[in-house]
């Protein structure tokens, strides 16, 4: 019976602690960065707690995260600018030494200390809030710009479960993808005969306790964990780099200290989540840039609060950078489009502009937005390299375009309008891309057999096959007519591919194929397999049936 109790109390604990760390993900952080920012802007209700704090986790910290969704959709609240967030003062020991225990409630106006509570009910917190908010009265709306320009003071995400120890970890094949998945992770690829991994080693592993709570570390020994090493283009030991899953992985290029390295692993973590830009600065950005996000509103109409849209750029700006933000209606204009606000991606120097559609509030918002936001990372015609080959090869098939970026520029204009028009037209999972041929060039012979620019390849990276020719034995070029041709060929089975694994891989290519052509005849014509087998079998049986002869001495004369 005491056992009994024991286990339901320690499941109990577990359970607490499960639902601590999940409502800490969610609820909105203030911190030693943000925290006088956040207080010129808005009014805040603040919770002060500490991860070690039992309160703090057991009630008060998941009814913080239920109070802050009732106050992000509040009406009063949002119209007299009132806010709440919380500080760990296990990471923030500045903005809590005045502080007599935990949990603390305080409300702040004007970036003044107002009133404090030490209730814990929600539905009492409500009612609090709404007083607190019918009391105030309503100033001048700040000017849209200098609230922008606040924002995008660089904050660093923290988070409890991230780097919990300040350790580094070593990661293997079995327990890699589990333990990175969905979290911010630097790596350490190395040999154990690498005598600059041996060098660097002690010093990388002095790094984790700097990054607890913002990066996890972990190191991967290759000449062991094979599988996880192949994943990561991996040219050398060792090698450094930083990867926020689903999020490709960036490399450490500069000079290997912990000072250098750390602040790069910081910097993946510290991007602004918004930057405020004005309508002659949105046409420049639009010339400018492969891929850029843009909101824009109307500032005498609405104020910019849309924390799910801070929410999802901040999951994801490590791969799609800062959002920029203008709150004039201007820009509407500029990007072509219509409403009091708008979404906006635009790639390729505004040959392709691009209006999300879904909404912009809730956790649906939030979780569409993300997903928008990941799949529209990639400009019309991106460059194939170390930093794409991973997640460009996720997809079915790939019209990869060969040039030299010195010399075929203008078919490489071409190529990105073909591109246009393709996506345009068809609904297929088809990803176009370019290669540089001066660059890459030992790559494209070894893989596809060409050694000249401009050209063009279908790839099936998943399958490992392409196809380099027409059915007339004409190679591919990256022009409309080669584009439509091909697909057509492919689609009705007239061309072959070959494989990417040489002289080999094309044996074993051409023997499926050879299989699969035989295969889907029998399935085709399966009554005249079984009429040939059919006989085949009574016939062999004919022959081989035993055969009774007259003894020699009663054959007739």
């Amino acid at each position: 019976m005491l056992l009994a109790s024991l286990v339901s109390l320690v499941l109990g604990f577990e359970d607490i602690k499960a639902a601590y760390l999940k409502a800490e993900k969610s609820i909105h952080h203030l911190d030693q960065s943000s925290f006088n920012t956040q207080l010129k802007l808005y009014d805040y209700v603040v919770f002060y707690g500490a991860e070690w704090c039992p309160h703090c986790q057991k009630s008060l910290t998941p009814t913080w995260l239920e109070l802050q969704k009732w106050a992000e959709n509040d009406a009063l609240l949002k119209s007299k600018g009132i806010k709440v967030g919380k500080v760990e003062c296990t990471l923030n020991e500045e903005l809590c030494q005045n502080l007599l225990g935990f949990p603390t409630l305080r409300y702040y106006q004007n970036s003044k200390q107002v009133e404090e509570s030490d209730e814990r009910d929600l539905d009492v917190l409500k009612q609090w809030i709404s007083k607190l908010a019918e009391n105030k009265k309503t100033e001048i709306s700040h000017d849209p710009y200098r609230v922008l320009q606040e924002m995008s003071s660089t904050e660093t995400d923290q988070d409890l479960s991230v780097n919990p120890d300040g350790v580094m970890v070593h990661l293997t094949d079995a327990d890699f993808d589990e333990k990175t998945m969905n979290s911010p992770w630097l790596f350490m690829f190395h040999a154990p005969w690498c005598g600059h991994c041996k060098q660097f080693g002690p010093i990388y592993e002095s790094i984790a306790p700097t990054l607890r709570h913002r990066v996890n570390v972990g190191k991967i020994d290759c000449t062991v964990e094979k599988k996880t090493c192949a994943k990561f283009p991996i040219r050398g030991y060792p090698t450094i780099g930083f990867r926020n899953h689903p999020q490709p992985f960036a490399e450490f290029t500069g000079k290997r200290s912990q000072d250098n390295v750390r602040d790069f692993a910081l910097k993946q973590v510290t991007t602004p989540t918004v930057k405020p830009i004005k309508p002659k600065e949105l046409e420049s950005l639009i010339k400018s840039k492969d891929v850029g996000f843009f909101f824009v509103y109307d500032a005498t109409k609405q104020a910019f609060d849309f924390p799910q849209l801070l929410n999802s750029v901040k999951k994801t700006k490590n791969t799609i950078g800062s959002l920029y933000v203008c709150p004039e209606l201007e820009c509407m204009s500029i990007l072509e489009q219509t409403g009091q606000n708008a979404l906006v991606v635009v790639k390729d120097g505004g040959l392709v502009k691009s209006r999300y559609r879904g909404v912009l509030i809730g956790q649906v918002g939030e979780q569409l937005m993300e997903t928008w936001f990941l799949d529209n990372r990639f400009p019309l015609v991106p460059q194939l390299d170390e930093s794409t080959q991973t997640p460009l090869f996720d997809h079915e098939t790939i019209v990869l375009g060969i040039f030299d970026p010195e010399t075929d520029q203008q078919q490489m204009d071409q190529f990105r309008l073909v591109a246009k028009e393709h996506n345009q037209k068809s609904s297929s999972s088809v990803q176009f891309a370019w290669i540089d041929q001066v660059q890459f060039g030992d790559y494209i012979k070894r893989v596809y057999g060409l050694r000249e620019s401009p050209g063009m390849v279908i790839a099936k990276p998943k399958q490992e096959i392409f196809y380099g020719k027409h059915k007339d034995r004409q190679l591919l070029q990256p022009t409309k007519e080669s584009v439509s041709r091909i697909m057509d060929e492919i689609a009705g089975g007239q061309v072959q591919p070959q494989s990417t694994r040489g002289f080999i891989g094309n044996m074993m290519l051409g023997f499926q194929i050879w299989f699969s052509y035989i295969w889907n005849l029998i399935v085709q014509y399966w009554f005249v397999f079984v009429i040939l087998i059919g006989g085949s079998v009574a016939g062999l049986y004919w022959m081989m049936r035993p055969r009774h002869y007259l003894p020699l001495e009663q054959k007739q004369k």
